[in-house]
C-alpha cells in the first residue's frame, strides 16, 4: 500500500489489462510482469498493480467478491449511494466524461476524451466512480472515526521512510501533500 514493494506498474494503456475482462482481482495477476522494479523496501514508485494485489488480498481475507465487500462494508454504511464500480463503458447522461488533458504543445488545448476502456481487471486501482457528495461522506467518516479508528488513520496517513532515510511523501494508500487553499497554506 506504500508503493515500496517493487511491484511493476501497467505503464499506460499499451498494457494488456485494458483488453482483458476479469471477474475477480486475482484474475489480473496472470497479466503482471512479476520481475521486481527494484529491491522491495528500497524505493518508492506508484503502481496500479499494487492496488490490484490489495484488492485480491481483501477478497481472499473477506471470503467475498471485492466489489461486494466494498459495497457492504464501505459504501452502503456511509450512504455512498452514488459510488460504484465502472467497467469503462460509455458514460451515462449523469456522469462526467473521463479525459486526458491536452498539453501546451497541442494547439487545441482542453479535454481530450478517452476512448472507452475495460477497467474490470483494475479492481481497487481505477474502477470506482463517485460524486463529490459521496467523497465528502467518505472523508467525514475517515476523519470522524466512523470508518476507521483514529490510530489506524494516523498509520495510513504517515509517510513511509526508506532505508536511506528519505520520506516517500506517501502513506499507506494516501498521497500526502499540503495544498494551499485560496492562495494560503493550511493553518
Amino acid at each position: 500500500m506504500g508503493h515500496t514493494a517493487g511491484v511493476r506498474s501497467d505503464g499506460g494503456d499499451e498494457r494488456p489489462l485494458f483488453g482483458e475482462t476479469c471477474a475477480r482481482p486475482v484474475d489480473a495477476l496472470q497479466h503482471f510482469d512479476h520481475t521486481p522494479r527494484f529491491e522491495p523496501g528500497t524505493e518508492y514508485r506508484f503502481s496500479n498493480f499494487s492496488w490490484i494485489l490489495v484488492s485480491a488480498a481483501v477478497e481472499a481475507a473477506s471470503g467475498e467478491p471485492f466489489l461486494m465487500f466494498m459495497r457492504r462494508q464501505i459504501f452502503d454504511p456511509l450512504g455512498m449511494n452514488h459510488t460504484d464500480a465502472q467497467s469503462g463503458s460509455e458514460p451515462g447522461p449523469d456522469l462526467a466524461t473521463s479525459y486526458f488533458p491536452r498539453f501546451g504543445g497541442d494547439p487545441r488545448y482542453g479535454p481530450d476524451p478517452m476512448r472507452p476502456i475495460n477497467l474490470s481487471c483494475y479492481a481497487g486501482a481505477s474502477t470506482f466512480l463517485s460524486t463529490p457528495s459521496d467523497l465528502v461522506r467518505f472523508a467525514l467518516a475517515i476523519n470522524g472515526g466512523k470508518l476507521l479508528q483514529p490510530t489506524t488513520v494516523q498509520l495510513l496517513q504517515t509517510t513511509q521512510r526508506l532505508p536511506s532515510g528519505k520520506d516517500t511523501g506517501y502513506g499507506l494508500g494516501w498521497d500526502l501533500e499540503t495544498v494551499d487553499v485560496a492562495g494560503h497554506p493550511p493553518p
